[in-house]
Parts: C-alpha cells; sequence; structure tokens
C-alpha cells in the first residue's frame, strides 16, 4: 500500500514537474507558436496580440488602431485561423508556386515566371498586341453548341 502511494506521489511529481521530454515538447510548441505569429500579416498580428496577450477588449483595439469593431472581429478570426493552420503544418503556397517533393526534400519554387517585355514597343504596338490577344482569347472562348451571348460591365473589359 505504501509503495502503491509512492508510486502516485511520484507519478504527481513527474507530472507537475515535467519530463526532459515535456520540456523540449513545450518549448519546441512555442517556438513553433512565436513563428506562425511572426508569419501573420502586421494588421492580422497587432489584433491578435492586442486581445490575446493585453487582454484588450475588440472596443479598445477598435479605439487604439481606429478601426471598427467589425474589422477588429474579422481580423483576430483570420488571424487565429491562419495561426492554427501554421500549427497544423498546412500552409498555403504563395501564388503561382508549386511544392516540390524529392524523397524527404521539399522546396517550393515558381511555375511561372513573367518574362520582361520588349521596351522598344511603342504605345500604338501595344495597343495592337492587346487587342489581338484579347481577340483571340474571345474567339477560343466562343465555340460553343448553343448561341452565346455577353453582357460587358462597362469597365475597362468594355472599353478594348
Amino acid at each position: 500500500m505504501q509503495q502503491r502511494a509512492l508510486e502516485l506521489s511520484e507519478k504527481i511529481r513527474i507530472a507537475e514537474e515535467g519530463t526532459p521530454e515535456t520540456h523540449f515538447l513545450n518549448r519546441a510548441n512555442g517556438e513553433a507558436l512565436q513563428q506562425a505569429i511572426g508569419a501573420l500579416p502586421l494588421p492580422f498580428r497587432e489584433v491578435l496580440l492586442l486581445s490575446d496577450v493585453e487582454n484588450m477588449s475588440y472596443k479598445e483595439i477598435g479605439e487604439a488602431l481606429a478601426i471598427p469593431i467589425g474589422t477588429v472581429t474579422s481580423r483576430l478570426m483570420r488571424a487565429r485561423r491562419r495561426v492554427r493552420t501554421a500549427l497544423e503544418g498546412i500552409h498555403k503556397l504563395p501564388p503561382g508556386h508549386v511544392l516540390v517533393a524529392e524523397g524527404a526534400a521539399e522546396r517550393i519554387e515558381p511555375f511561372w515566371r513573367v518574362e520582361p517585355a520588349e521596351p522598344s514597343s511603342s504605345e500604338e504596338e501595344w495597343l495592337e498586341r492587346v487587342r489581338t490577344c484579347v481577340g483571340e482569347a474571345v474567339r477560343k472562348r466562343l465555340v460553343a453548341d448553343v448561341p452565346l451571348g455577353a453582357l460587358l460591365s462597362g469597365g475597362i473589359d468594355s472599353s478594348i
């Protein structure tokens, strides 16, 4: 009975103090959390830190940052979602990039690059090239089994 009580008290002590493994995991988790918060865009990071570290109310955050409470709520929700996602090990690739995995190695690469235009083109040449490209794109999409109609917005697409 005394040995069982000793085992229980030893288990409680270890649980309270933690093992080297739990200390390591706690430190690693803390570093991952700091990294995830540090990767947030500044507007999200500000709201998250003011709310969760400084314990400010949404109203106080809105007043401090001169933004509406709805914006505070939206930024805080998006910041927490991004941190949660980062801690789950799921990341969104930057636009125009692909993740290449070869064996155990991974790298992110752009899958296209914008080539520099010829600097010698005049404005008239550029306008003609844009008209040609837009016309070709429209012709490719006019293939249909039924009559096709289109409504233009009156914006930039209508002026080309």
